[in-house]
């Protein structure tokens, strides 16, 4: 991981003898521009992670990625104002092993671009389109050609689920403008999100349109209802066939991490795990304090 203040361009340039190198990290650092990918990724053949984020002197540079990182698995090109939709369709026709690709705020990139990409990586786990605005039919193409995804970040420009199924989709974050308004839904049934485990709703305002982060909030409280609502019948229905069920008395006063609660301990209630959570990890969790939860 190198910083704006540790190198200079002599120091980049020796980045090719790191002929083992798998994960490297240029994010901000402006002296990255397009000969320095060209000078050092042919030599770097072994590199699984790439993150180029907010190099701001990028442009069709960005190419090179595409001529010598066939095996990269996760590439983050956040902010990349230079990067069109020409350079990524070039990348995804040569980088089929991308699990993991960043392209928030990547604004000149349309939806032509994401959906090619889509169609190329048959391997994509984790994407990040956050400030890129696409129409709701856009969104469910993109999971039309990429069920599996887990992690999906996005802006969204109206109902994002309707009538499609999304088994694999673990983590959503959702990010709405200023345009938006209470009609405005996510979810609209029937939509099934099985593997679901964690939703962040996020909002871009000023201080006049405070009122949104209200809606926000009933976003959110709608979305967990549904979630809770479908463990509900898959727990009614488990209980039914189980000839041994019996009421079960939890301890609301135990303490679990986020991370153990992922694991749904077998101690805990598994319709409100979140009481279990410090006030302080609530908080950092639900991006909001407990009482107003």
């Amino acid at each position: 991981d190198i910083s704006e203040n540790s190198i200079d361009d002599n120091n980049l340039l020796n980045l090719r003898k790191l002929v083992n190198l798998k994960w490297l990290s240029l994010a901000g650092i402006e002296r990255v521009v397009n000969t320095t990918l060209e000078n050092i990724l042919p030599n770097l053949p072994n590199l699984k992670h790439l993150d180029i984020s907010n190099c701001r002197n990028l442009s069709q540079g960005i190419k090179y990625i595409g001529d010598y990182l066939p095996n990269i698995q996760s590439l983050c090109m956040y902010n990349i104002r230079g990067i069109s939709d020409e350079y990524l369709i070039y990348i995804s026709r040569r980088c089929k092993y991308i699990k993991k690709i960043v392209l928030k705020r990547c604004i000149n990139l349309s939806y032509r671009s994401i959906i090619a990409m889509c169609q190329c990586l048959y391997n994509l786990l984790y994407l990040d389109i956050d400030g890129i605005s696409f129409k709701r039919e856009y969104i469910e193409e993109i999971f039309e050609y990429q069920p599996n995804i887990k992690n999906f970040y996005s802006t969204a420009g109206g109902p994002l689920f309707r009538s499609m199924l999304y088994p694999k989709l673990h983590t959503l974050t959702i990010s709405k403008g200023d345009n938006f308004n209470a009609n405005s839904k996510l979810v609209q049934s029937p939509v099934q999100l099985e593997e679901l485990q964690q939703v962040q709703l996020k909002t871009v305002y000023h201080e006049e349109k405070s009122e949104n982060v209200a809606l926000i909030e009933d976003e959110l409280s709608h979305i967990m209802q549904k979630l809770k609502n479908s463990t509900d019948e898959h727990l009614i229905e488990s209980d039914s066939m189980s000839p041994h069920h019996s009421e079960h008395v939890y301890d609301y006063s135990i303490e679990y991490s986020y991370e153990q609660l992922l694991e749904r301990p077998n101690d805990c209630d598994p319709l409100n795990l979140e009481v279990y959570l410090s006030e302080t990890e609530f908080e950092k969790v639900f991006k909001i304090p407990r009482e107003k939860y």
